[in-house]
């Protein structure tokens, strides 16, 4: 009588098909499935999560699944991960929202349908999170009216997919389904277990951009954070913005610049500037030719010199550089030196950096802190803090890099006469940069401008810079918590991998970041990662220079997030160089770190500057790319790295020193705190 009466009320389509799987054993689980977006063009994004015991939400076995529509089978595939991708082909034909139902194959799999919904937007969205308060909500309802399709997202699995849609239900009792989209799933962020709570309004941003990227018409993002984040494309709307606004108030979708191909239009998403011609542009692998290309620039500036820094060292390099400034100071050159307060250690808790002390002393010299800390501060004033590098010189030259001011930095392997009882602090670090002329220089000029008076100095103005070559680029500026433009930025470049993609790099690698390159490894790309050792050591039997004993447990976590990358067929070189004449013969072989930042898709771009492949620069901490389009250009820095890669070693997965210690590195790669980065 009961399924009667279900059947005469229902108010969707209901389908009935034949138990063919056992009833487990005392407690029946089942799988919940999220609903999703269908678009030309577009493979739908299903959440798959197996609801046990007390509610309990866990990640199933990966295994095969059915799709129904209408009691027709639309297809089969497989979920992985909690996430099915299904083909976007099947679902050309939807209008609107339409029913599905998946069933699910394989031994420990439950035995009922799972039913969802698909949606093939008839109007614009709003995108709401699904933890938005009832008063919030309300507002939203009536800016969205029938004008606007509401769609929730779940950014969190706490709660799972069934209890997030009943939540749903008692605030809007006259919507049954609630459609709601799982953010993890879109983002392909594996559960988003390594990034903090902190950054979900980001991460709702982020999912409207992937479907803003397909054409998904988006009106607005509402974020239930009350600092919500920022897009130059899409409009977003904290609680308080939404409970402001009249009723009345008409939200159209914010225009999104016409672009010649999905590529361009993904970068113009991801934040990138426009592409802009007239470039010379370099790279800067060598760190003593880079100090000398450095102090060559800065002797010869006519006008202003503008460098923003995140860690200054107090060093002999650092006092060659600063007296360089010194001596374009006295020649009348107006000198602006930004440092971030807290890693530069200057004008936070009372400290001070006596070479930027000194500096600051200089007439035509000013030196300002960017984010000083007093007192007892908040994790985001921890965390939040500004890693660009960047130096612009007379608004006609700049640099963008992933090199502090100090010793590791600018000075040469061959500088330093290297011996076994060396402090691990004397070694060089791999890193890069790019120098250019042309006209993004006024771009960086006016990102210094920006922190500049951020930081409390005075406005300035300062001319165009004039094409002076033939290459193109663009320039990608990241505000920590505000936005993840170099985070999108990096992943448009895995996606568009057809052949090659090389990353140098020594961070953890952000989960999303993983999955994505495992995906280019799939898909037929070799993936090629040259990392370095955050201990350095020397010789066949990895031995240790004296210091930085907590650094191997960095060492570990760094490799941890590599293991998945090489398991799928990734290539891995740990950066090694052969003993030079200078050091003690004894070394052998030198294992340093490796502290660039750089990623060459193919031979289409390559992205040069300061944001690791980590959650702290993806989320946290405000960074600079460069990113340039340029085969000639993408074609030597390939010649460089192949250098790079001849003297290293490349990682055997089946070596057993490597895999002695997979155990090891997992445990620290599940047990590192995200927050630490």
């Amino acid at each position: 009588m009961l399924g009667a009466r279900a059947l005469q009320e229902a108010r969707v389509p209901t389908l009935l098909l034949p138990r063919t799987q056992t009833a487990s054993v005392l407690f029946e689980d089942h799988y919940a499935v999220s609903d999703s977006v269908a678009v030309p063009g577009l493979a739908p994004r299903f959440s798959v999560e197996r609801v046990g015991f007390m509610s309990s939400i866990s990640v199933p076995e990966a295994g095969p699944l059915s799709v129904f529509e209408g009691g027709a089978t639309l297809g089969t595939t497989r979920h992985e991960g909690g996430t099915a991708a299904l083909t976007a082909s099947w679902f050309d034909h939807v209008r609107g929202l339409h029913p599905l139902a998946f069933s699910f194959s394989g031994a420990s799999a439950p035995r009922n349908l799972s039913p969802c919904y698909v949606l093939g937007p008839e109007k614009p969205l709003f995108l709401v999170d699904s933890q938005l308060d009832e008063d919030a909500l309300e507002a939203v309802r009536a800016l969205a009216m029938d004008r606007h399709h509401l769609v929730f997202v779940r950014l969190r699995d706490t709660d799972s997919l069934d209890e997030q849609r009943e939540h749903l239900r008692e605030l809007l009792p006259d919507t049954p389904w609630p459609l709601l989209l799982d953010a993890s799933a879109w983002l392909d962020d594996a559960r988003a277990d390594d990034v903090p709570q902190q950054v979900d309004g980001q991460r709702l941003l982020r999912v409207a951009t992937r479907l803003a990227a397909a054409g998904v018409a988006i009106s607005a993002v509402v974020t239930r954070d009350a600092h919500k984040p920022v897009h130059p494309y899409l409009r977003t709307l904290s609680p308080a913005e939404c409970l402001a606004l009249p009723r009345a108030t008409s939200l159209d979708p914010l225009p999104i610049p016409d672009a010649p191909n999905t590529w361009s239009r993904e970068l113009a998403l991801a934040g990138c500037s426009p592409l802009l011609e007239g470039h010379h542009i370099d790279f800067e692998l060598d760190n003593g030719l880079a100090r000398e290309s450095l102090l060559s620039a800065i002797d010869s500036a006519r006008s202003t010199i503008h460098w923003q820094c995140y860690i200054v060292e107090d060093d002999a390099v650092t006092a060659r550089i600063t007296d360089a400034l010194k001596r374009a100071a006295s020649r009348g050159v107006h000198v602006r030196f930004l440092a971030d307060a807290l890693y530069s250690g200057h004008d936070s808790f009372g400290a001070l950096n006596p070479a930027l002390v000194t500096l600051s002393e200089t007439p035509h010299v000013e030196v300002r802190a960017i984010a000083p800390l007093v007192g007892v501060p908040s994790l985001s004033e921890l965390k939040q803090r500004n890693h660009r590098k960047l130096t612009v010189i007379d608004s006609e030259r700049a640099f963008v890099s992933g090199r502090n001011l100090g010793a590791p930095y600018y000075t040469g392997f061959d500088e330093v006469g290297l011996r076994r009882t060396s402090h691990y602090r004397d070694i060089p670090w791999l890193d890069c940069g790019a120098r250019l002329e042309g006209p993004l220089v006024s771009v960086l000029e006016g990102a210094f401008l920006s922190e500049w008076t951020r930081a409390g100095g005075e406005p300035y103005a300062f001319p165009p810079t004039q094409s002076v070559g033939t290459m193109a680029a663009r320039v990608v500026l990241h505000e920590g918590l505000r936005d993840t433009h170099t985070l999108d930025t990096q992943l448009a470049l895995i996606r568009h991998a057809r052949s090659r993609l090389v990353l140098v790099n020594t961070f953890p690698l952000l989960l999303e970041l993983q999955n994505a390159l495992i995906a280019a490894v799939r898909r037929g790309v070799r993936v090629e990662v040259l990392f370095g050792s955050v201990r350095p050591h020397y010789g066949s039997a990895r031995t240790y220079f004296p210091g930085g004993a907590l650094r191997e447990v960095a060492d570990r976590y760094v490799r941890s997030r590599l293991d998945a990358v090489i398991e799928a067929g990734g290539i891995a070189y740990e950066w090694a160089l052969p003993a030079m004449p200078e050091w003690e013969p004894e070394l052998e072989q030198l294992f340093p770190h490796v502290h660039a930042k750089l990623m060459v898709c193919d031979t289409s771009a390559v992205a040069i500057g300061s944001a690791n492949l980590d959650v702290t620069a993806a989320y946290w901490e405000s960074e600079a790319l460069l990113i340039v389009e340029d085969a000639p250009f993408a074609e030597r820095l390939l010649t460089a790295l192949n250098g790079l890669f001849a003297t290293s070693r490349r990682i055997d997965r089946e070596d057993r020193s490597w895999r002695d210690e997979v155990e090891q590195r997992a445990w620290v790669g599940r047990n590192w705190p995200s927050l630490v980065g």
